[in-house]
């Protein structure tokens, strides 16, 4: 991009970028709930922090410096005490009482310290933000690394937000190792035990880079902490969605690679587009850069998510549960232990689809049952065409004539009826199936005989709402068995066998 872009920034445009991937990891995969919203936050607070630091570090002058900073600084008073009450999600998931106890005694206090003497020190730099950060100067150029400028300023809130930090993360780490000892579940003290390294990890990485840069003035190797919180929130990621989803770890590991390689390639895609039709490095073109990645991680991330919203617009229940049940499916198999079970499934849900589509038909062929006129328009004619046909030269319809649209209509309706007569029980049987008995009386002098329902419930003595039950029940079953019929006949036509005696 140019003579002017840092080369130290590197490092921490990758670190947010992957923290805005993960983020979009968990947002996507993860089941929604108290951890997943924490652990969100906490990322959403460290992927701005970190966008905004490699911002900071390519500004060109004291103002730019100062605007970046403006912009960015509020994130330090947020990104670490989400991360210890993202340690307080993963506690309050277990359900020891010892735990419990803990939380209400301690963690919560701390917690709500912490909240609050961040958003007082929020309060109060941006109050005074004038005061407090006068102006900045250049750096001597062998101290110019990571950052650039030096602000000059009384800065007081310094120790306090240094000690906000410090408080948050060490309570973060203790709060895991006293989960940790006393959750007696391997998976979860494994979990808690991966969440107490990540905070390690970032409070070693943060104790580095305020090292380097307050103490010792020279910013190299800052980049040393940014590898560290890439590690920290690589760790966490895995940890709440391993959590969330019950999967073992190298499962969701595998997935969450597969994930980030596909956003990593279009990064550097985008990369090499502003690359190349850049003319000279700009300090505004650079921050463009760095939150168009951010815009694109998401936009990418969220693209089936936004898409399946359109289908409520655009598309009807049926073709809406068809896409879900397929996105799931497409998107399911990286994280499945079995893939015959994922697909066994599916194909179950599919089918269950398939019936409420063609229940739909049925109920609505039901209620034109005793209207040739309308019957014989019916889509449950395209659905069962051979067991129409069956029914038709059952009737004596076939004399080498195609069936008219009022012989096709008839054969229809002796088609529902012969249906509906299988599904009533022996008259020996009817005390002890007194429920299948019930169904099939309900669906009969509800569409053969066409009582009104007022009628229907007296005579069985039920309410209009179990009336609305049990034919709901026996249509879906009424469905099934005109389903199971038409493939009996698919099969025996495709194997060139006769038809199934049941059937003639």
């Amino acid at each position: 991009m140019g003579a002017g872009f840092n080369w130290y920034s590197v490092p921490g445009i990758v670190a947010a970028a992957l923290c805005w991937m993960l983020f979009a990891y968990v947002l996507t995969r993860s089941p929604r709930g108290l951890l997943s919203l924490a652990a969100l936050a906490c990322l959403g607070a460290f992927g701005a922090n970190l966008a905004g630091l490699s911002i900071e570090a390519n500004a060109t002058t004291p103002d730019d410096a100062l605007l970046a900073l403006h912009l960015n600084h509020w994130t330090n008073f947020f990104s670490t005490p989400s991360w210890y009450w993202l340690t307080i999600a993963l506690l309050q998931a277990q359900s020891t009482l010892a735990l419990q106890r803990y939380l209400r005694w301690v963690g919560y206090p701390v917690g709500l310290l912490l909240a609050a003497l961040g958003l007082g020190l929020l309060v109060f730099v941006y109050s005074n933000w004038w005061s407090v950060f006068s102006f900045a100067v250049p750096l001597p150029a062998e101290q110019a690394t990571v950052l650039r400028f030096r602000y000059v300023g009384p800065r007081q809130h310094i120790p306090f937000l240094a000690g906000l930090g410090v408080t948050s993360l060490v309570g973060a780490t203790v709060n895991s190792l006293v989960g940790w000892h006393l959750t007696a579940n391997p998976a979860q003290r494994r979990s808690l035990a991966w969440h107490a390294v990540s905070s390690v990890l970032l409070l070693i990485g943060g104790f580095i880079l305020a090292v380097v840069r307050s103490i010792l003035g020279d910013s190299t190797f800052a980049w040393v902490s940014f590898v560290l919180a890439a590690l920290a929130f690589g760790l966490m990621a895995v940890n709440v969605s391993a959590h969330g989803l019950v999967l073992r770890t190298p499962v969701v590991v595998r997935d969450l690679l597969y994930f980030l390689s596909g956003l990593a390639i279009i990064c550097v895609v985008y990369t090499a587009l502003f690359a190349a039709v850049s003319q000279e490095y700009s300090f505004r073109l650079l921050a463009l850069w760095v939150l168009t990645l951010v815009v694109m991680i998401l936009s990418h991330s969220l693209f089936d998510t936004t898409r399946r919203r359109l289908d409520r617009i655009f598309f009807g229940p049926e073709v809406q549960e068809a896409r879900s049940i397929l996105t799931r499916v497409a998107e399911s198999p990286a994280l499945a232990q079995d893939v015959d079970t994922l697909l066994s499934g599916a194909r179950s849900e599919l089918e269950e689809a398939s019936l409420g589509r063609f229940t739909a038909t049925v109920d609505e062929a039901l209620r034109r049952l005793n209207r040739p006129a309308f019957l014989s328009e019916s889509r449950l004619l395209a659905l069962v065409p051979r067991s129409v046909e069956a029914a038709c030269s059952r009737r004596g319809l076939v004399n080498g004539r195609p069936p008219s649209a009022l012989d096709r209509a008839q054969a229809l309706r002796d088609l529902i009826i012969a249906a509906m007569e299988r599904l009533k029980p022996a008259e020996h049987d009817q005390e002890a199936n007194l429920t299948a008995a019930r169904q099939y009386a309900v669906v009969y002098e509800a569409y053969v005989l066409e009582r009104p329902n007022k009628q229907i419930c007296l005579r069985h003595e039920i309410s209009e709402r179990t009336l609305n039950r049990l034919r709901h029940e026996t249509v879906r079953l009424l469905s099934r068995e005109l389903m199971q019929q038409e493939e009996a006949l698919s099969l025996a036509a495709t194997q060139g066998l006769r038809t199934p005696r049941r059937l003639s």
